[in-house]
C-alpha cells in the first residue's frame, strides 16, 4: 500500500543512509522498523502472558517440591533437592 508520511529532514537523510549502507531500501529499511515496532508492542503483551506461565510453574514447582520431599530422605530443602536432580539429568 502507498502511503504519505512526514518526517524530520534529519531523520530521513540518517534513514536513508542506513538503508544504503545495509544494502536496503528505504522501502526496506521503513518496513522493518515498523515491524520491529509492532513485534515490540506484542512482545509486551506476550510477557504478561510469560510472568503469567512461569508464576503457574512456580506455584506447581512447590507443589511438587511439598508433596515429594518425604521421599528424598534429605536434609536439603525440596527445593535444592530439585535443583540437584535436575543438574544430575541434565548431564
Amino acid at each position: 500500500m502507498k502511503t504519505t508520511i512526514e518526517i524530520p529532514d534529519d531523520l530521513f537523510r540518517q534513514a536513508k543512509a542506513a538503508a544504503v549502507a545495509r544494502g536496503m531500501t528505504l522501502k526496506q529499511l521503513i518496513t522493518g522498523a515498523v515491524e520491529h515496532e509492532l513485534g515490540q508492542i506484542t512482545n509486551k503483551d506476550d510477557q504478561e502472558t510469560a510472568h503469567q506461565r512461569a508464576a503457574r510453574f512456580s506455584t506447581e514447582i512447590s507443589r511438587l517440591a511439598r508433596d515429594n520431599a518425604a521421599d528424598w530422605n534429605s536434609d536439603k530443602s525440596a527445593m535444592q533437592q530439585l535443583f540437584e536432580d535436575r543438574r544430575a539429568r541434565d548431564y
